[in-house]
């Protein structure tokens, strides 16, 4: 068994494990997007492969990412394509996979390792932290939302229970007069003028000028680190996503970018917040708060039109604008649901990894943070 770096010939070989052994078939186009996108220069991409005799027979991968904080921009790989042919399970393939990818990790100065899973053991054998788990933010459109979203297991993530039907009740009976609460709020606040009148928000094509900009006030106002959305990053995740064709709307104020909400229609007839950013300049006469809430507004009158049942979105940490971003959510009618996934970190080097322990409350985390197929 021989553990090494992808080769050029072996995208293929590497596509057809994950579709053999994965619920979402995926096309060679749409591995090209998530690995091989030209965002990282490299000469070798950061994948990493057990190799039986010729024969693939697992894979891990490191997307890298750069990050933003309040001293810069740098470089960071989200853990994915975790994946071990269950005939070869045993011999710590995944660890071994591993061990190589943290070499190169550290030698290409990396700085994160991080990703969300349901399977948390084998990433703690190898010290990753495991600071949180994701929770959701569910906005339902209609009575019968919610239960949908708990047979199909969207919520529970899980065989659902009679235990789990029965916690849900309250999100059920809820669901109409969460709707009717949330239009007479909206409706006040558009008659008070309190929603952001002075700004012209507009759908946009591609990844307006001052993307990066914005980030960086971002950070300024309200520390990091967060995923660094420039116009690449967006016009790779956004507007070039092989999966699916998220919509963003974006907000101006004279001309300068002060915000955007990312949305899309994903499975199950739900709708995703994908990504909500808002940071105006000093000289601004608008706060982050009108920004945010008028730009949700907006997004959720869009997803309505389409016909479906739910909005959903991510509440992670307790970073000052994820709480923003929840407080108003909910002032509007969503629900905060406190399931989903663990988020597991580990730093590249001692100099990174041992402060991880307190500090992942400060980065913000949104779905753009995952591998982009709902957006």
């Amino acid at each position: 068994m021989k553990i090494r770096l992808i080769r050029n010939d072996d995208a293929e070989a590497c596509n057809a494990l994950h579709n053999k052994f994965s619920h979402n078939k995926r096309s060679l186009d749409q591995w090209r997007w998530d690995f091989d996108n030209g965002l990282y220069e490299t000469d070798q991409l950061p994948f990493a492969v057990a190799d039986d005799d010729g024969r693939i027979v697992g894979t891990q991968a490191f997307i890298p990412i750069r990050f933003i904080d309040r001293e810069g921009v740098y470089w960071t790989a989200k853990s994915e394509e975790t994946l071990v042919d269950p005939d070869y399970r045993g011999q710590k393939l995944f660890d071994r996979m591993y061990e190589l990818l943290f070499d190169y990790a550290k030698e290409r100065d990396l700085r994160y390792v991080w990703g969300f899973t349901p399977a948390t053991k084998a990433f703690l054998k190898l010290g990753f932290k495991i600071p949180c788990a994701t929770e959701q933010l569910l906005f339902p459109f209609h009575a019968d939302g919610i239960s949908n979203l708990i047979e199909s297991r969207v919520l529970v993530g899980r065989t659902v229970s009679t235990a789990d039907r029965l916690k849900m009740i309250p999100y059920r009976i809820g669901a109409v007069g969460a709707r009717l609460t949330a239009s007479a709020k909206l409706g006040l606040a558009r008659g008070a003028g309190l929603i952001g009148d002075s700004l012209d928000t507009r759908i946009v094509e591609t990844a307006p000028d001052g993307c990066g900009e914005l980030c960086r006030r971002f950070v300024d106002l309200y520390g990091g680190p967060t995923v660094y959305r420039d116009e690449a990053y967006l016009n790779w995740r956004i507007f070039g996503n092989a999966y699916t064709k998220p919509i963003m709307r974006a907000a101006f104020e004279r001309d300068t970018l002060v915000g955007w909400v990312i949305y899309s229609i994903g499975d199950e007839e739900v709708g995703y917040i994908v990504d909500v950013m808002a940071a105006p300049p000093d000289e601004s006469s608008i706060s982050s708060e009108d920004i945010v809430k008028r730009l949700i507004v907006e997004a959720l009158d869009d997803l309505r039109r389409t016909g479906i049942v739910a909005a959903r979105g991510w509440s992670v940490t307790a970073h000052p604008f994820d709480k923003l971003v929840r407080e108003i959510s909910t002032s509007l009618g969503f629900f905060h649901v406190r399931r989903g996934h663990a988020v597991v970190v580990l730093g590249s080097t001692p100099e990174y990894h041992d402060p991880l322990e307190d500090s992942f409350s400060d980065w913000y985390v949104t779905r753009i943070f995952t591998e982009g197929v709902a957006g």
